[in-house]
């Protein structure tokens, strides 16, 4: 009886932490805002014990900041931030597809069609980005491109590339937000497929990175509100590694 309260109460907590983790991702939960811990606790009915916990998880994952007598709100968006988890993007990612640009099935290559013609679907004809819709079609094709079952995950390494996927999911809608960024997106979506259906792992690893980097750059720019911005060392090195100008 107690191991089965004890999994009842972490399904509790993971699911308060789902929900509010998909809140922040989708733009519900803005950077900067208080999560009231009285309201929450009675919006999801449960007392502040299994909440609090739900706090941590999220706090321990870069979703929230928890500070005495401040309470509870969520991270703000950081340049920091976003050149760390694109670092680690970009030392994952390459790997991820290179391995499945050399393995992929001709059922994999239909798939992968039929997903591409989705995300293309997507994009707004009348100037109104439906982003959630989007970040969805987004995320299935990338997933695609690496390999990834859309809901097996065995791997610790993709894992952890899934973890920092949807850490870095908050940004995009950030910079899909400015200009042609999500016209620009969907050009490097189509250099990456191309090199990934002729099963040239040299040149998708190249355009995949470049195709972050390419965001990066330009989020670190909005975030730093158009101000010379500072690039951190390891993502210096990276770029260097695949030839890209990060000024």
């Amino acid at each position: 009886m107690a191991a089965s309260m004890h999994l009842d109460a972490r399904s509790l907590v993971s699911r308060i932490a789902d929900s509010l983790r998909e809140q922040i991702i989708t733009g519900k939960l803005e950077p900067g805002m208080r999560i009231r811990q009285d309201e929450y606790a009675e919006a999801f009915g449960v007392s502040r014990t299994p909440l609090r916990e739900a706090f941590r998880l999220l706090e321990s994952e870069g979703w929230i900041d928890m500070r005495p007598r401040s309470g509870v709100e969520v991270s703000r968006f950081s340049s920091a931030e976003v050149q760390e988890i694109s670092a680690m993007r970009l030392l994952l990612e390459p790997l991820a597809i290179r391995v499945a640009t050399v393995s992929h099935t001709d059922a994999d290559e239909r798939s992968i069609r039929d997903i591409a013609r989705g995300l293309i679907a997507e994009q707004p004809s009348d100037g109104v980005a439906r982003f959630d819709a989007i970040a969805e079609a987004n995320r299935k094709f990338h997933y695609a491109l690496y390999g990834f079952d859309d809901e097996v995950v065995l791997d610790p390494i993709q894992s952890g590339l899934r973890g920092y996927w949807e850490r870095y999911s908050r940004y995009r809608r950030v910079y899909w937000n400015v200009d042609d960024h999500l016209m620009h997106s969907n050009e490097g979506h189509q250099r990456i497929l191309d090199a990934w259906s002729a099963r040239d792992a040299d040149r998708a690893e190249r355009e995949l990175a470049r195709h972050i980097l390419g965001a990066v750059r330009s989020l670190v720019y909005e975030l730093d509100e158009h101000r010379a911005s500072s690039f951190s060392p390891t993502l210096h090195e990276l770029a260097k590694r695949y030839d890209f100008d990060l000024f």
